[in-house]
């Protein structure tokens, strides 16, 4: 049986985010795994006249929930992540762990200044070829290159998890202006039994050395002592399912179940598989 990770990395209570001593090897490691990631999307770039595939896709998916108005999906974590972002125009917006854009392409498709930061270098080359009104920065989120309040939004699409919480969250609270959000969707690891029992899957091992998922009530803890208002809202129950053949075309429906079912136990949070976390920066 293993409980680790293939760099025998114990992922549930992963030291290299949480040792501040770590943070060079942990950053090093990250680098080094989604500079060799992103050598899969670069044949996207020559995919033709208009969007990318990744970014059709990202369009299909999420588009709706924020450019029509009267959709109101509640029960739908997508839908609560991208109705979270304010509708003004001229945002500035960061995205910590960008990856290949597809979030940072998004927003600016809908007019928003955005700079995107990512450890890979790779990752940044490829964003500054996909958009040439990118603003891709090759840095780590524990220690943010920018002047105080300076973004109106600081976000992460299933990245804040690699981070050590004690060294950027408060990095994000002083580049965020006064009233500035930030916006998360992230994976949760709120149960070692569940993480036990992943060792058991006979599915290859595909997350990088900095991984492994959030604890809702560590969070608050961190987020509380960072002088942060913030909700955090889990989805996915039997949503899991929907990995299984033939599963998928009912996400909708048991998305409503799950719910429904964390609405009426709280207590079934505790196996939730994500959240949304919207934090704000309270006015002085």
């Amino acid at each position: 049986m293993r409980y680790r990770n293939k760099f025998n990395i114990d992922l549930y209570n992963n030291p290299l985010k949480r040792d501040p001593s770590l943070l060079d090897a942990k950053n090093s490691l990250e680098a080094a795994w989604y500079d060799r990631e992103a050598q899969d999307f670069v044949g996207q770039l020559d995919s033709g006249p208009g969007l990318m595939p990744m970014d059709r896709d990202f369009e299909e998916l999420f588009g709706t929930f924020v450019d029509d108005p009267a959709e109101s999906l509640p029960f739908d974590r997508d839908y609560v992540f991208f109705s979270s972002f304010p509708k003004a125009s001229g945002l500035r917006i960061l995205e910590l762990g960008c990856g290949n854009g597809c979030l940072s392409r998004f927003f600016l498709r809908r007019g928003a200044e955005v700079v995107s930061l990512d450890l890979s270098r790779a990752y940044c080359r490829f964003l500054a070829k996909s958009d040439s009104g990118s603003l891709p920065l090759a840095s780590s989120a524990e220690i943010l290159p920018f002047k105080d309040e300076t973004f109106d939004v600081v976000t992460a699409f299933v990245a804040l998890h690699h981070f050590n919480l004690d060294m950027c969250l408060p990095e994000i609270r002083r580049v965020l202006k006064v009233n500035g959000k930030g916006i998360f969707l992230e994976p949760l690891g709120e149960s070692r039994f569940f993480y036990k029992l992943r060792q058991l899957i006979p599915v290859a091992d595909n997350e990088s050395p900095g991984g492994g998922g959030l604890r809702s009530a560590e969070l608050a803890q961190k987020l509380t002592q960072t002088g942060f208002d913030y909700t955090i809202r889990k989805f996915e129950l039997f949503t899991r399912l929907e990995r299984l053949p033939g599963v998928r075309r009912l996400q909708r429906p048991l998305r409503r179940l799950d719910h429904l079912m964390l609405g009426a136990f709280p207590w079934l949070g505790l196996f939730a598989r994500s959240a949304v976390i919207e934090i704000k920066k309270a006015g002085r």
